[in-house]
């Protein structure tokens, strides 16, 4: 049903700009080299792959592992569909190919979900419950097989690093968790948090180990790029990442309190400024918001301290790492606090959070639990639905057109609306209180703990 449903809602649309982009990657990466990923996205006018549109640069803003993906999809296409030889960018079965990845992606995210959950001695009713709230998610469907974006990827290794640290394999959890830092830049967080508990889950040579090797083989992987190109090139991507997302090195108009997604933003936009609908989001985080301190710096102190506590949180606690996943919602805390305070942040990035989400059923109770979970797939999946409904073209994609369909219809509408905007900020602020809430509280030992 997850393959059969996924693969139907391919051809149902794809957005314009960032799967326009995915495509085009594949198609350099697998033509020119993945080291060309870094210079000729910045040079080549993509406007008729982007429908005539001049929207912004491609660049390539991520590390070599999408690089390095971006080039066995470019392969695969190639032998399947082009019989080894070049292939259009704009080739719907590229398309699929992207998609079909994305969707064995997510099928081995819900899998790890599930033997993490066994890993922290849950019971095999909520392995399988966990499980299947991400499997038959419907905010991962819409990014992985509708939007077409990476994000059940960079999920995927955080989950691998997880899920081998429970089984007591620290060489293969470090390096896990550098293969996720190293798929997209908002990775970063959980490696910070993630890189606290292994360092105090595992012994002092343990760890001296596994970060030696873990250095090693990042060395090797970057070879082929930074011979390529410069020694310095993982520094420069998140240099130029920061300072485009973070640094006011982007346009006004491109640099935004939030790109549609439900933080905390477009609720202060709405009090301080008396923004509404879609404006609430799209006001430009170069704004003033108190004096001389503007959204975006506003952002950044809320956001740095946010990190350093649950961090803190992480070192100074000894029982979050002592016992089996005792740490998870600690982690969950730090990385939804940072979506919901940070600026520019897109839909399909709250989706990142999801899977801590689904693992902290022990420590949060069923009834949070469950409110969390539905909460935070709504306020992914309406602005994610709302927005891809905003940029499709109509002509090209007739069925989720707006006009065409009920449903899109009815969506588009929920997300520009002032009420519901409204109510999906504060709910969202009410999910992170909670989660904090029981997060912090030392979690009562089972009853085979105490017997043990």
């Amino acid at each position: 049903f997850y393959l059969a449903g996924n693969i139907w809602l391919f051809p149902l649309g794809s957005h314009p700009f960032d799967f326009g982009n995915a495509q085009f990657w594949a198609y350099v990466a697998r033509v020119y080299g993945p080291a060309q990923l870094y210079y000729l996205p910045e040079v080549t006018s993509l406007a008729r792959i982007w429908g005539g549109i001049p929207y912004i640069e491609a660049s390539f803003p991520y590390e070599p592992v999408i690089a390095y993906l971006s080039t066995a999809i470019g392969w695969i296409n190639s032998l399947l569909f082009a019989g080894g030889g070049a292939f259009s960018v704009t080739s719907p079965q590229l398309g699929y190919v992207i998609k079909s990845v994305n969707v064995l992606f997510g099928l081995a995210d819900a899998l790890l979900i599930y033997l993490i959950m066994g890993a922290i001695k849950e019971s095999r009713r909520w392995q399988a419950t966990a499980a299947t709230l991400f499997l038959f998610n419907p905010a991962v469907w819409v990014s992985a097989s509708i939007w077409g974006q990476t994000h059940v990827i960079s999920i995927f290794f955080v989950l691998a690093a997880i899920f081998l640290a429970e089984k007591g394999l620290p060489a293969w959890a470090w390096l896990a968790l550098s293969a996720a830092v190293l798929t997209r830049p908002q990775m970063i967080v959980f490696g910070i948090f993630l890189a606290i508990v292994f360092l105090r889950k595992f012994s002092w040579q343990q760890n001296l180990w596994a970060v030696s090797w873990t250095v090693i083989a990042n060395f090797v992987i970057w070879i082929p790029l930074t011979l390529a190109t410069s020694p310095s090139l993982p520094v420069d991507i998140m240099r130029n990442n920061f300072h485009i997302q973070e640094a006011g090195g982007n346009a006004p108009a491109l640099t935004t309190v939030s790109e549609g997604a439900y933080s905390i933003w477009p609720l202060v936009t709405y009090l301080a400024h008396g923004a509404s609908g879609l404006q609430r989001a799209f006001t430009p985080s170069s704004t003033l918001l108190l004096g001389s301190i503007t959204y975006q710096l506003a952002s950044q102190i809320v956001t740095a301290v946010a990190i350093l506590l649950v961090a803190g949180a992480l070192l100074i606690r000894k029982w979050a790492t002592s016992e089996p996943g005792a740490y998870l919602p600690i982690v969950a805390v730090g990385v939804t606090a940072f979506l919901l305070l940070v600026t520019d942040v897109v839909a399909t990035h709250f989706l990142l959070a999801l899977p801590l989400l689904l693992l902290c059923r022990r420590w949060i109770g069923t009834l949070a639990y469950f409110y969390v979970v539905a909460i935070w797939t709504v306020s992914t999946f309406i602005p994610m639905y709302g927005e891809l409904a905003l940029v499709l073209s109509g002509q090209q994609y007739p069925l989720f057109e707006a006009g065409h369909n009920a449903f899109t219809n009815f969506v588009v509408w929920l997300y520009s609306s002032d009420r519901f905007i409204t109510v999906s900020v504060t709910a969202n602020i009410c999910a992170l209180l909670w989660l904090t809430l029981f997060a912090f509280r030392r979690p009562a030992k089972s009853p085979t703990m105490r017997s043990a």
